[in-house]
């Protein structure tokens, strides 16, 4: 599963410091969504990968590849 303590740290550590909505809240948010994921919290990743789609809406990023872990995150919530 990897260390994704030290992924959440990073991700909660940068979202804190990003403008919002911006392409760095996007990756972040979309990362952190994952993580959540794979650690099984499933209505946080959810939350968190709305977020990021948001942002990535407002910042014309919908079909940027930073997106991925996002739309990754929701499929399994589904």
């Amino acid at each position: 599963q990897g260390d994704t303590q030290g992924a959440r740290e990073i991700c909660e550590r940068e979202l804190e410091s990003a403008d919002d909505p911006s392409a760095r809240q996007v990756v972040m948010a979309s990362g952190l969504a994952w993580v959540a994921c794979v650690e099984g919290a499933l209505t946080e990743a959810e939350r968190v990968a709305a977020r990021a789609l948001a942002g990535a809406e407002e910042t014309g990023l919908v079909e940027h590849p930073i997106t991925a872990e996002a739309l990754c995150a929701l499929g399994r919530v589904a």
